[in-house]
């Protein structure tokens, strides 16, 4: 539960600074951040379904551990949908952070739904920037 605990206060050290992030660093922090946060939200998800399928009434050590894990994904979640709205703002030109997603997508993981969900969300408001310049993913988006 400590490193649990730990990667929450990760999160929110990783929200704020997200936040505080000048249009001109945020394509290259995008490009870091998306894969590892993909990753993250993915491993949250399919340990919350297991722990949600185990758990007992009685069971308070795996009811804190879902509560903790409920905490996290609301973290990721907020990050996402944080690092979507930027996107959406419109003055980011370019879009690296597609061909880091997509050559994850490929990896041999059972997705969860919510994590694909996101990720189809990222990559349509990242399609908004093509619109506006095709080039803009072109260079990016196939490995």
């Amino acid at each position: 539960m400590e490193k649990l605990n730990d990667e929450l206060e990760s999160l929110i050290r990783v929200r704020n600074r997200l936040s505080e992030t000048p249009d001109a660093k945020l394509p290259s922090v995008l490009t870091s951040l998306l894969p590892r946060l993909v990753v993250h939200l993915n491993r949250h998800n399919l340990d919350l379904e297991v722990l949600r399928a185990q758990r007992n009434a009685g069971d308070n050590v795996v009811a804190e551990e879902v509560a903790l894990r409920t905490k996290l994904q609301g973290q990721i979640s907020g990050i996402w949908m944080a690092a979507t709205e930027r996107i959406r703002g419109g003055t980011i030109r370019t879009a690296p952070w597609v061909a880091p997603i997509v050559i994850k997508l490929q990896e041999p993981t059972h997705w969860a739904d919510v994590t694909i969900a996101f990720i189809l969300s990222l990559l349509q408001a990242s399609w908004s920037i093509a619109e506006e310049d095709p080039a803009a993913l072109s260079d990016h988006y196939l490995p």
